[in-house]
């Protein structure tokens, strides 16, 4: 795990926790993105809604929690697979707390992606595009 790595995903968690606090309802606003410094490589993007809602660079041909499994990363508790769409998926997980789910996110970069424990990475809050509706 990247303590590194975790002390620049943690902040990010928290100002979208603090955003869908105040949203009171009106549709989610705000996303943070996690990627590598490289042109298509590995990156992950979260947004909190009534659940924590995962997008994810997702190339391989495996189902996305067994996959977890098999590299022994231990799902949040209520993960569910919405949609694969590769190379993405996106997956639901119950809320938790933030440095639970840097932790995950970390150990996605680092077993999943294989970055090993030290690696480089950008992390910004985006804009989700409004819907129609």
């Amino acid at each position: 795990m990247g303590s590194d790595q975790v002390a620049a995903i943690r902040p990010v968690l928290a100002e979208l926790e603090e955003a869908d606090a105040e949203r009171k309802g009106r549709p989610v606003r705000f996303f943070g993105s996690f990627a590598l410094p490289v042109e298509g490589g590995p990156w992950v993007e979260v947004y909190f809604d009534d659940e924590t809602i995962v997008n994810l660079w997702y190339p391989f041909k495996e189902e996305p929690l067994a996959y977890l499994a098999t590299l022994g990363i231990q799902p949040l508790p209520g993960a569910m697979v919405v949609e694969i769409t590769r190379p993405f998926c996106v997956l639901a997980f119950d809320r938790v707390p933030t440095i639970v789910l840097a932790k995950f996110i970390d150990t996605l970069f680092t077993e999943m992606y294989a970055c090993g424990a030290d690696y480089e990475i950008d992390v910004a809050i985006d804009t989700l595009a409004p819907t129609a509706g």
